[in-house]
């Protein structure tokens, strides 16, 4: 995230705590974003072969059920992961601080917690892309 850049606090004296703190929570927060995206893009991929293969009566509401895991998931535990961050950075403002062109808050649970989504996502994805590979 860029904010620090746009407002004009990349280098010099340290950035405003709110400016710092909002590029902290959106920097923190997109890792998960990305891993879920794509874990969704390869259980949608998984899913389409799926049915290729072997179609199964298709269910009136399944189309909206995949819209709504696949499209509206990664945003939502990005949302919940920005929150989580903002108020992590608020009862700790100590540990908000400017790292190279981005913030960060320096708290190890939140630190643990979206690295293990990360991982525990991204070999989900790998075991739904070794299923596509099998089809």
């Amino acid at each position: 995230m860029l904010l620090l850049y746009f407002s004009g606090e990349v280098v010099g004296p340290p950035p405003r705590y709110s400016t710092c703190l909002a590029s902290a929570s959106l920097s923190i927060a997109q890792s998960p974003l990305t891993a879920i995206s794509a874990t969704s893009l390869v259980f949608h991929i998984w899913l389409t072969m799926r049915d290729a293969v072997g179609p199964k009566p298709p269910l009136w509401y399944r189309e909206s059920l995949e819209i709504i895991l696949l499209v509206l998931m990664p945003y939502l535990v990005f949302a919940i992961t920005a929150l989580t961050t903002l108020v992590l950075g608020f009862s700790h403002p100590s540990s908000v601080y400017r790292a190279l062109f981005y913030c960060t808050v320096d708290v190890r649970a939140l630190e643990v917690t979206v690295s293990a989504v990360c991982v525990a996502t991204l070999v989900l994805a790998g075991i739904f892309g070794g299923m596509c590979v099998l089809f």
